[in-house]
């Protein structure tokens, strides 16, 4: 739903007609739900609970950004808030990061949303060398509707730092292949990238990004000596409610899109909650977070850091969600602390 941050009158008509289209399927597949059969209702109830589950993971049609100067510009204006003066301020360095762009394509069996759907799928990565001495390797992870280049600041900065600088587009984002996503798709290409990489010095997530590594970290699937997450993504519980919402959902409806989404990545929503992560987390770890984010809760951030010893929380007003990854400050705080300070 990151196409309603800072929405156009087009986003609106376009989500909405979505959510009317949406609404006709599933309640023509909930028609026949209460039969007398009992083996046939629940039949019945899995078909409409994997309906919900695919059409939560199926990000919009915006998600496929290409990396060029235009769609970053667009991007910048509508989530980061950049007028024109802005964008000819930061030009020159986007511009440079795209320059400077070594492409390459991962290729993996992908299973993570069950057997039944596993499927060869193409991981877009990207690789950037650092500007003078070599200090460590950072590794980036972006959100749900994100894409590689939505860190550009944050790499130019940790280049100039002496990082070599790695990212990817998660399945069906950017430029990778696939038509689903969510977290246990990212918690797997993850996974993937970096393994292709070898040695990681710090990991950085955004958003869902964020939940992925901090699940990876604490369940030793992803070997680093320090992460960042920025604004992370915890609770699906209350994304799945929220999500509901949006789409005029009852609770029996959400409560079968949490049982879909449950059944077919073989993994639970508590698995990725803070009590769950905590004891798992052993490298030392930044979380940067808008007290006032409206997508990702601050309480879930500020919940990890309680129970956790490894883990520090730094508040960033005023950034938004998504804006804290245009924010000079909060980048450099970033890079400060990838290099041990």
């Amino acid at each position: 739903m990151l196409e309603m941050l800072n929405p156009s009158a087009l986003d609106v008509a376009r989500f909405a007609a979505s959510t009317l289209q949406f609404r006709l399927a599933f309640a023509a597949k909930r028609q026949s739900l209460p039969w007398a059969d009992a083996a046939a209702k629940q039949l019945k109830r899995a078909k409409a609970a994997r309906f919900l589950s695919d059409k939560f993971c199926t990000p919009p049609e915006s998600t496929r950004r290409l990396p060029d100067l235009a769609r970053i510009q667009h991007d910048a204006q509508k989530f980061f808030g950049w007028d024109a003066q802005l964008w000819r301020e930061h030009e020159p360095e986007i511009s440079a990061v795209i320059e400077h762009a070594h492409t390459y394509d991962l290729e993996y069996l992908s299973v993570a949303m069950g057997k039944e759907a596993k499927k060869t799928q193409r991981v877009r990565s990207y690789r950037w060398s650092a500007i003078g001495r070599k200090r460590g390797t950072m590794l980036l992870c972006h959100g749900w509707e994100g894409y590689a280049f939505n860190f550009a600041m944050l790499i130019a900065h940790a280049r100039r730092a002496g990082f070599e600088v790695h990212s990817f587009d998660h399945l069906a984002h950017g430029a990778s292949s696939g038509d689903k996503g969510g977290m246990p798709i990212a918690v797997e290409t993850l996974q993937v990238v970096a393994k292709a990489i070898g040695k990681l010095d710090v990991v950085v997530g955004h958003s869902l990004g964020g939940g992925a590594v901090a699940w990876a970290m604490a369940n030793r699937a992803l070997v680093t000596q320090r992460a960042v997450l920025l604004a992370p993504f915890f609770d699906t519980y209350y994304l799945t409610k929220l999500w509901g919402k949006a789409h005029l959902l009852d609770a029996d409806a959400v409560s079968l899109l949490q049982q879909g989404l449950e059944t077919d990545s073989a993994m639970t929503f508590d698995e990725f909650l803070p009590p769950a992560l905590a004891t798992g987390i052993t490298q030392p770890t930044l979380i940067l977070h808008d007290p006032k984010d409206r997508m990702t809760r601050y309480k879930d951030s500020a919940a990890l850091a309680k129970l956790s010893a490894r883990v520090e929380l730094q508040a960033v007003d005023k950034v938004g969600h998504v804006g804290l990854l245009a924010d000079a400050p909060t980048m450099q705080r970033v890079v400060q602390f990838a290099s041990g300070k």
